[in-house]
């Protein structure tokens, strides 16, 4: 996808000189805001476990363990590595084992249920 204008063209066009929102605003209207749009049924991505599904569940596992963009809830986060590990990925299945150190037995058997429920509707 080539853009219309390089970000130094488009500097010199917007002389408005107004904030950050505007700016982004005469991105858009000029048709430079827009975001690209991928199939991800049928990218192989690879690093983590062969499949761009597999990364994607991995990383939903990672976000929920680290907290990163969400509240640390390890629940989730077992959910997710153990989805990613039934579907290939090995790194998910060694930090699944890990998480699980720190779980209660309560805890563990929420995921997995919440897994086994996921995985039989999708």
């Amino acid at each position: 996808m080539a853009f219309s204008k390089t970000s130094k063209e488009h500097a010199k066009t917007n002389k408005s000189g107004g904030s950050q929102k505007s700016n982004r605003a005469y991105r858009f209207k000029q048709g430079l805001g827009k975001m690209a749009r991928f199939d991800l049924h049928n990218i192989d991505a690879g690093h983590v476990g062969g499949t761009a599904e597999t990364d994607i569940l991995f990383e939903m596992g990672i976000m929920y363990a680290t907290g990163r963009d969400c509240a640390v809830d390890h629940v989730a986060a077992h959910k997710w590595f153990n989805i990613a590990a039934i579907k290939g990925s090995d790194r998910a299945a060694e930090l699944r084992a890990e998480l699980v150190k720190t779980m209660s037995k309560a805890d563990l058997a929420t995921a997995m249920r919440e897994a086994r429920e996921w995985m039989t509707t999708h």
